[in-house]
């Protein structure tokens, strides 16, 4: 840690935030798996996502991977209008919720990011 440069301690402490902000569906939610079939862990391609959402349906996050050959934009599935409520990206990334899903576009080869979800509030 005292190595780190400004710009990867930023980094640091953006997915520390992060955590926080997820934390809850961390300890308490269910998961759902989205993605590339992998036939080897050694050396994966595509992409994969994990859905997890709070017990009680409180909140809900996106942990998404991709690797070699991976695609330049995915769409991951949503149950419920939920809208994006803070990211970690890369910086050529950019995520957004769009019918029931969320998509993501300016994908690459191993990329690591996560989307905390909170509900969209519906109007009467």
């Amino acid at each position: 840690m005292h190595d780190l440069d400004e710009r990867q301690m930023a980094a640091v402490k953006d997915g520390i935030a992060m955590y926080h902000q997820v934390k809850g569906a961390v300890k308490n939610g269910s998961s759902r798996r989205y993605g590339s079939t992998q036939l080897s862990y050694t050396s994966p391609e595509g992409w994969q996502a994990v859905v997890r959402t709070k017990d009680g349906g409180g909140g809900a996050f996106v942990i998404i991977h991709t690797f070699r050959n991976a695609p330049e934009s995915i769409t991951v599935p949503l149950s419920g209008p939920w809208k994006i409520g803070g990211t970690y990206l890369p910086v050529e990334a950019v995520a957004s919720v769009e019918a029931g899903a969320l998509t993501l576009r300016g994908l690459q080869a191993f990329n690591g990011m996560v989307i905390a979800l909170s509900k969209e509030l519906l109007s009467q």
